[in-house]
């Protein structure tokens, strides 16, 4: 089973868009900076906690209507999610892991 999900990792890490990559990295940016929990935002959005999970890895496309949703929920517009990052940006959980 580990090894499945390993698999599953990488061929959803080896397929992300740099779009995905973006709104992923600002979502969770933005959500973090704001000091909200997975939890509040989700309920905030009216999803299920593990698919802001999802979002944040990058691992599936969200909707137009989700992104605005989230973005609602973080009190910003739809444009900050696609706002390119300043300096360095951290490696992913799921790029740390395959780093190593």
């Amino acid at each position: 089973m580990l090894l499945v999900q390993k698999l599953l990792t990488f061929y959803a890490m080896s397929t992300k868009t740099k779009a995905r990559q973006l709104v992923a990295w600002n979502l969770r940016r933005l959500r973090a900076t704001r000091n909200i929990s997975q939890v509040a935002l989700s309920v905030s959005a009216s999803v299920d906690h593990s698919y802001i999970n999802r979002r944040e890895h990058a691992l599936e496309n969200p909707t137009i209507d989700l992104l605005e949703r989230l973005a609602v929920a973080l009190g910003t517009d739809v444009a900050e999610l696609f706002q390119p990052p300043k300096g360095k940006v951290p490696a992913s959980a799921a790029q740390r892991q395959k780093a190593s």
